[in-house]
């Protein structure tokens, strides 16, 4: 949170759910053991499951395939319980990972599990080929394997007892300040009414741009050092590292100081930055140091960009439906990027450089605009309603279905 009403509401709720801890027999050490168990049972296996999908563009899809769709046909073929069919869906969205951890422990995770994506640019090279050889037998086997692997919901998950149960779904519903869980349409029309939502799905668009473009033009700039092909497999490495080292602590870090808006402007600058080097520049040691801004820009600006998104959308279905929204509209970038990198343009690639630039400063502007405009609506709400830790339960309860309108809500800013 962003001023200092703000952060004493924090300190308020954060005070309130240490009591409700001790209440229900959980020490705030009984409850960092029970995150880390399911850090430990959830967090690595979708990473998995992601990495393969986002596996080297250069494959065709015959070879390598979404594990989710292997999911999805073994279920078919079966004719197995659809609960299966969620499971395999719900936990490759990131909405998934809201159904198990507070607003400000989401966005360490979705790095973790978004990092995967620049881990599949350090091994995709070498996995590629041997997923070539097996014909999608990898993916095939994960896929199943996920059947008995992948976690299910709170309420349904085998692997937490029934008092760790009864404790993940209160300390949610605290941190959801009561608001509407129910399945109705109008929390499904409410996201798309929302235009905040799209302004993030805009956002989305010029982050997942670039994510999805960076694998189609890294060869090319390699390359261009004069190194042999083996050496240059290892030259595209470095980038991607450390691009998933900042990916990672910066999703750490938002979630200690729970503000997102500044991360996006940063990371985004960053990306800038890293596309005028490539654009203005020919020596090519200076545009591989360009590749290394870009990268460091551009992975880490996804999963801020969602977990943003995910924090300031009140009510579990509009939630859900704002991230879909959110995660559709940025991969369409995919199908932009797949023009921008021509070979007849090879290697400044100006057109497609300057469209990544484009979709960045438009990123830019609209991730400043809506920091401005929640630190604002903050202050309004904290000027013209009361604290929100003086609100009574039925106070709250009038207003569970206004989701983030709700006048006890604060937007992460």
């Amino acid at each position: 949170m962003s001023d200092k009403g703000s952060v004493n509401i924090a300190e308020k709720t954060d005070n309130a759910k240490v009591s409700l801890d001790e209440g229900a027999g959980f020490t705030e050490a009984d409850t960092k053991r029970l995150i880390r168990k399911i850090d430990w049972t959830i967090i690595p296996f979708v990473s998995l499951l992601y990495l393969l999908s986002f596996l080297d563009p250069r494959v065709r899809p015959q070879h390598v395939r979404n594990p989710i769709q292997h999911g999805y046909e073994a279920v078919q073929a079966l004719d197995l319980d659809p609960l299966y069919d969620g499971r395999l869906e719900y936990l490759l969205n990131p909405d998934g990972i809201t159904m198990w951890y507070r607003r400000h422990e989401c966005g360490f995770r979705m790095a973790i599990f978004f990092s995967a994506a620049t881990a599949a640019g350090v091994f995709g090279g070498f996995l590629a080929r041997g997923i070539m050889e097996m014909r999608g037998l990898l993916t095939v086997a994960v896929a199943l394997a996920s059947f008995k692997l992948m976690a299910d919901y709170p309420d349904r998950a085998k692997f937490i007892t029934d008092a760790e149960r009864k404790h993940i779904q209160e300390r949610l519903m605290l941190d959801r300040l009561g608001l509407a869980e129910e399945f109705e349409m109008k929390y499904v029309w409410d996201a798309f009414k929302d235009w905040k939502i799209w302004v993030h799905m805009l956002i989305a668009t010029g982050t997942f741009t670039g994510v999805y473009s960076y694998s189609l033009f890294l060869p090319t700039i390699i390359r261009d050092l004069g190194y042999s092909s083996t050496t240059a497999q290892l030259m595209s490495t470095p980038p991607y590292l450390v691009a998933c080292f900042v990916c990672v602590v910066a999703g750490w870090w938002a979630d200690k100081i729970q503000q997102r808006g500044i991360f996006m402007i940063v990371f985004i600058t960053m990306a800038g930055l890293g596309l005028i080097l490539l654009m203005t520049v020919c020596h090519s040691g200076v545009r591989y140091f360009g590749c290394f801004l870009l990268a460091s820009g551009i992975f880490p600006s996804v999963p801020q960009g969602i977990a943003w998104n995910s924090n300031n959308i009140g009510g579990s279905l509009k939630r859900g439906v704002g991230i879909a929204m959110n995660v559709s509209c940025g991969n369409l970038g995919g199908i932009v990027a797949s023009y921008l990198f021509l070979t007849k343009d090879a290697s400044r690639y100006f057109p497609g450089f300057g469209t990544l630039l484009g979709c960045q400063v438009m990123a830019l502007v609209l991730s400043i605009w809506m920091a401005i405009y929640l630190r604002r609506e903050n202050a309004r709400r904290d000027a013209t309603h009361k604290d929100p830790s003086l609100y009574a339960e039925d106070e709250k309860q009038t207003e569970r279905g206004k989701g983030d309108n709700a006048t006890f809500l604060r937007y992460t800013i």
